[in-house]
């Protein structure tokens, strides 16, 4: 089928409209077949109205369309339809469940995203077996249906959008911005030079047969099948210091409320740590939240409330703790689950209090920082491992102090 010669209409919406089925959402994904980078999906309900036609005219597949004529029919799209709703399924998704099933999900997010409950589906190729309405699925859905050209839109934009404004951020080396996740030379040519990141699809082959973090994968296995969860990688990382937001404190409590209402009990405590706890203080641009549970074990519980609010697994089984992130405006989070009254969690608390209280251990800290990150500007690990020893020297004089008091 050639899809330049396919006009996309609403035959099919008029065949559940007619039903007495007034809202009919079109469903298509993107980024499918990418290798780094989350799958988005987008559900889009058209009105039955004869204008909405007229003004989608040039709506297509959008594969065919360039990037500044998706952009332009994305705000004709808003306009123009009832409800639009995005979801996406994170890359540590993809590798647990496998591409198809983590599509799915992210089509199932879209759905939960619409402002108005949809009474049908129409769906590029894909069925949605847990979804309990009349649905149409086949083959080039966006080539023929307009709702479903107008999904494919929708998810391709704010895919791209989440590639550049996010993952192009937070790893610049990969070239992200440029080739959205997708097997190019040039990304090709990045992996096999510094090995994948926390965005790559570890289950994929082409990411599976370059150097990565933790045991070797093959291409058939998930990271997930060798070890639980993505270890930070050894790469070369910017060191990224900004000044104080006065804004960070409110971004911590908005995400302290959301934390605590779905992990409800589990939470003994949670607590704003790091460098963006402290007011004043200069900081790599990430909200460091710790949660006490009464045990670690209990960390597993956690998991399906935290992935319902974006976060992502990123732990590995040596470490003391368990690490979840979750990317996106106007801050990523980092968020550790740790046992409550131990000493790593009384450390974190130590040392954001000493930091508080004392204005010159801070002043050292900040000019210290700041100068660390000059001299290891693309190697995030090596800036870590220069800054210890003043921790270490902070604490040990603030404990000190409180000793004797």
């Amino acid at each position: 089928m050639d899809k330049r010669k396919i006009t996309p209409t609403l035959e099919t919406e008029n065949l559940f409209w007619r039903q007495g089925l007034p809202y009919v959402a079109g469903l298509d994904e993107a980024g499918r077949g990418a290798w780094a980078g989350p799958v988005y999906a987008a559900a889009v309900i058209l009105p039955q109205a004869p204008e909405a036609q007229a003004n989608l005219k040039g709506v297509r597949d959008s594969k065919l369309l360039s990037a500044r004529q998706r952009t332009q029919f994305s705000k004709k799209i808003i306009a123009t339809a009832l409800a639009v709703g995005i979801g996406k399924a994170e890359a540590e998704e993809i590798d647990e469940l496998g591409i198809v099933p983590a599509t799915r999900l992210a089509m199932q997010r879209a759905l939960a995203a619409l402002p108005i409950a949809p009474q049908a589906l129409i769906i590029d190729a894909l069925r949605l077996p847990s979804v309990l309405l009349p649905q149409q699925a086949f083959p080039y859905a966006d080539a023929r249906s307009l709702s479903v050209a107008a999904a494919g839109i929708m998810a391709k934009v704010s895919r791209d959008c989440w590639m550049i404004d996010i993952a192009e951020a937070q790893y610049p080396h990969y070239g992200f911005a440029q080739h959205k996740g997708y097997g190019t030379a040039q990304h090709r040519e990045a992996l096999q030079s510094i090995g994948p990141c926390l965005l790559h699809r570890y289950s994929f082959r082409p990411v599976a047969e370059c150097r990565a973090p933790g045991p070797p994968l093959s291409g058939q296995e998930s990271a997930h099948e060798k070890h639980p969860g993505k270890q930070l990688p050894l790469i070369p990382e910017p060191v990224n210091i900004v000044p104080y937001d006065p804004d960070w404190p409110h971004q911590y409590e908005a995400e302290r409320a959301r934390i605590a209402h779905a992990l409800g009990e589990l939470a003994l405590e949670i607590h704003h740590i790091g460098s963006t706890a402290v007011p004043g203080l200069h900081a790599k641009p990430i909200i460091d939240i710790a949660v006490a549970l009464k045990s670690l074990e209990q960390a597993e519980s956690c998991i399906p409330s935290l992935h319902a609010l974006g976060y992502t697994f990123v732990d590995h089984p040596e470490n003391i703790d368990r690490r979840f992130f979750r990317k996106g405006h106007p801050r990523t989070h980092h968020l550790h689950l740790m046992e409550a009254g131990t000493a790593t969690l009384t450390k974190h608390l130590d040392f954001r209090d000493a930091l508080r209280t004392n204005e010159i251990q801070r002043e050292r800290y900040a000019q210290l920082k700041i100068t660390l990150a000059a001299q290891h500007e693309n190697n995030r690990e090596a800036y870590t491992n220069a800054k210890t020893t003043l921790v270490e020297e902070i604490l040990a004089h603030w404990r000190e102090e409180n000793a004797q008091q």
